[in-house]
């Protein structure tokens, strides 16, 4: 790795010993594995999760711990001064982030372009107003006037904007079938009900969905990024391009992003996905931060991610070194993970192709904490190639390694992403 790297600021030569420099990664659980993946390229990488509230459960206090080469931090203003690189992997830190900014320190991370992913409803219009193709959306206040609405309706997308961990992403099929499910959100939003914002689209039908994932600095991009196709909460399939050769409907995607992140002066990785035929495209949810997936993916292709960081957060693009020509991510749950302690094993010798969220490490055994949103998802298996057919093959035979408590990972997802590329392919896509 180029942890001794020259390059040209403003036509002056600058070099940098990244083994003389301290990094930290402020997270909630879920980019971890991104502080992992820097441990050995910076001198020490610290790990801070933010825990404290009026009753400090042990659980969160715990992600971060007992991790060789990963400093977990206890508390966040006692280190400021001995930083020099603090990454925000993920949203909703931008005042953080800004003060930091204002002590003269270096931040990789959205600052306030996160908003593009927060207010769902405002990037709609947005993009709407730049001749994307838009489906309808409707922003209705109140979970009462939400069923009224819903009631004679089929086949529809419920989200939210801010609160996402109070509400996520539903498929409505019918009110019938999902009647029981409204009442125990009623429950679950008590008082709260009649105020809160729910996001209404229609499904955008006969398409498919492509995916550009790599980063922005000040609304500029790499000369080489991958892009893939993703299958819901279950799998990812990407390869490597030259910029100039994305699909067009990316390219347009980030022409209209750029202005938005270069006044935000956002320097943090970018996901998002088009859905598109022949004649349209949908630009949907943008991930404004390191994506789930394909970001543990992203972490082992991109060769020199700790230049991309360190140098990004000043404003410098720092092309990444991809040797790989695909990559593969299938996602791993554990139903048991919901209320309970998951204890993972793998061979520890393919390490870097296992990715966990909320971990730590107690007694010489990983273990993934319980997530506050309740869910099942634990993580992914990754692998990579010169081919997909390899990639594929690696991740198999991974897969079939990782032992832990109702551990199930999205395999089938594979045969489903064959379909899709071959989708694509008739459309002018290549994969």
């Amino acid at each position: 790795m180029l942890t001794n790297m020259k390059i040209v600021k403003d036509n002056i030569p600058y070099k940098v010993n990244l083994k003389d420099k301290t990094v930290l990664v402020y997270d909630d659980g879920s980019f971890i594995e991104l502080a992992i993946r820097l441990i050995g390229h910076f001198k020490k990488v610290l790990y801070y999760c933010p825990y404290k509230e009026e009753y400090i459960q042990s659980s969160k206090y715990r992600i971060g711990t007992g991790i060789p080469g990963l400093t977990r931090v206890e508390e966040f203003f006692e280190i400021i001064n001995e930083v020099d690189l603090f990454i925000f992997p993920g949203i909703n830190e931008g005042d953080l982030q800004e003060h930091l900014i204002s002590l003269g320190k270096r931040v990789f991370g959205s600052r306030h372009g996160d908003d593009i992913e927060i207010n769902r409803v405002d990037t709609h219009k947005y993009f709407k107003k730049k001749g994307f193709d838009s489906n309808e959306l409707k922003e209705i206040v109140g979970l009462d006037n939400l069923l009224r609405y819903l009631k004679d309706k089929e086949d529809l997308f419920i989200k939210m904007g801010k609160f996402r961990g109070t509400f996520q992403t539903k498929q409505f099929i019918n009110f019938d079938l999902h009647a029981n499910y409204f009442k125990d959100l009623a429950v679950e939003l008590g008082n709260e009900a009649p105020y809160m914002k729910f996001i209404v689209e229609t499904p955008i039908k006969d398409c498919i969905e492509i995916g550009y994932d790599g980063f922005c600095i000040d609304g500029k991009f790499p000369n080489k990024s991958i892009f893939g196709y993703e299958i819901k909460d279950a799998g990812y399939a990407c390869t490597v391009k030259d910029y100039k050769d994305l699909p067009q409907q990316m390219l347009d995607t980030n022409e209209a992003l750029a202005p938005i992140l270069a006044e935000a002066q956002y320097k943090n990785y970018l996901s998002y996905e088009n859905r598109l035929n022949k004649k349209e495209n949908y630009v949907l949810d943008i991930c404004a931060r390191r994506g789930i997936p394909p970001g543990e993916l992203m972490d082992e292709m991109i060769l020199n991610t700790p230049e991309v960081l360190w140098f990004g957060s000043e404003g410098i693009i720092i092309n990444p070194i991809i040797e790989a020509k695909f990559g593969i991510e299938i996602m791993t749950y554990s139903p048991f993970a919901t209320k309970n302690w998951v204890t993972v094993e793998f061979p520890e010798k393919l390490r870097n192709h296992y990715k966990f969220k909320n971990l730590t490490k107690i007694e010489g055994k990983y273990c993934v904490i319980p997530s506050e949103s309740k869910g099942t998802a634990i993580g992914a298996v990754v692998a990579w190639g010169n081919t997909l057919e390899g990639a594929i093959e690696k991740v198999k035979e991974y897969i079939t390694e990782l032992k832990g408590e109702e551990i199930e990972a999205k395999i089938g997802s594979i045969s489903d992403i064959w379909n899709t590329i071959a989708e694509g392919e008739k459309m002018g896509i290549k994969f």
